[in-house]
């Protein structure tokens, strides 16, 4: 079961992503996850259901959105994935999602992603723990990018 567990202001919770099509995250009443933090917008974010899987999109808001550290407008989300919004923090966890890719590339929804590859690096003596995080960053980035040109070609 997908969900997000969420981390503002000192409280900690979990929302279940399976039954909803769409959730707002913001500091508007309205929003599924409502957050504190001053750094969010009043509409902030959403995480939608796709064919392809669960999928962010930043909504314009002014401060921005980051997956993993990185600033992004839309990303297709993956298990472990830390989303940030000001200082609340959350992470996504969907232990069925391979399943649920490859049931729907067999049912014509969608190519299933292509996996990341393990850099050299990491199969040889163990280098800098920076630069091996920066050959995987540079790496899931590439797959990061097939998954959203996949899903703008499913839509």
């Amino acid at each position: 079961m997908a969900r997000l567990r969420v981390s503002d202001n000192g409280v900690d919770f979990d929302v279940y992503l399976d039954d909803k099509l769409r959730v707002r995250v913001g500091r508007a009443d309205e929003c599924e996850i409502t957050l504190e933090d001053t750094q969010a917008s009043r509409l902030h974010a959403e995480v939608t259901l796709t064919d392809a899987g669960f999928v962010l999109q930043d909504r314009d808001s002014a401060n921005g959105t980051a997956v993993n550290g990185r600033p992004v407008k839309q990303h297709p989300l993956r298990d472990g994935d830390e989303i940030r919004i000001g200082a609340a923090r959350m992470r996504f966890s969907d232990p069925d999602q391979a399943e649920r890719l490859r049931q729907a590339a067999a049912n014509g929804a969608v190519p299933v992603p292509a996996a990341v590859a393990v850099p050299a690096a990491a199969q040889q003596a163990p280098a800098a723990e920076d630069t091996l995080q920066a050959e995987l960053d540079a790496t899931a980035n590439d797959s990061t990018q097939a998954d959203l040109d996949a899903l703008n070609n499913s839509l």
